[in-house]
């Protein structure tokens, strides 16, 4: 691992700990067993182990994203949108809905749920489906580095002979067929 990664990792999850510590989210709360803790310094040191927690998990998430390839990374992100708006659109529907019918918690919880579940569907559908994206349609910019080139080297006699055009039309030199100026010159004009 190089070591401004690892630097710039140190730096996050010391910054998480410091807002946990200093933004104290456990300072007012009785759940999870708080309420039999009253000492409020140790509110913050739980607050900023917590902290630390969710630093570590997204740094364990960034490390898993990091292999994936931009196909992958793209149809996730955007199958994770389209996921997203969906709920919101859902959401609305839900929370319009009056309160005598649906109480105002069960709409939040609702609405929430909804958001994480399409948002974490669209994300896996995308991810999954993200292999039939065409990159080279975006005109090259996100195209892979890792395209294997087929090159095949053909006989001079090949190319004097005229049997270029037969081997070109059985497809076995692909889409594009490259050849030197040294070999057009010697058919053009027998250099």
């Amino acid at each position: 691992m190089k070591i401004d990664i690892l630097i710039l990792r140190i730096a996050f999850v010391g910054m998480l700990v410091l807002l946990g510590y200093l933004l104290n989210p456990f300072e007012r709360t009785q759940r999870f067993g708080l309420s039999l803790v009253a000492d409020d310094g140790t509110r913050h040191i739980l607050s900023a182990g917590l902290g630390a927690v969710v630093a570590l998990m997204i740094i364990g998430f960034e490390m898993r994203v990091r292999r994936a390839s931009l196909k992958t990374l793209i149809g996730a992100a955007v199958g994770s949108i389209l996921g997203i708006v969906g709920a919101f659109l859902i959401g609305v529907l839900i929370s319009i809905q009056k309160e005598a019918a649906v109480s105002a918690e069960m709409q939040t919880f609702l609405t929430i749920s909804l958001a994480f579940f399409m948002g974490y569907v669209g994300l896996m559908v995308g991810a999954a489906k993200g292999d039939y994206i065409d990159l080279s349609a975006l005109g090259g910019i996100f195209s892979d580095k890792n395209i294997k080139r087929d090159y095949k080297v053909l006989d001079t006699s090949v190319i004097i002979d005229g049997r270029i055009a037969d081997v070109s039309e059985t497809g076995f030199l692909g889409r594009y067929a490259h050849y030197s100026a040294f070999y057009s010159c010697r058919v053009a004009a027998g250099c």
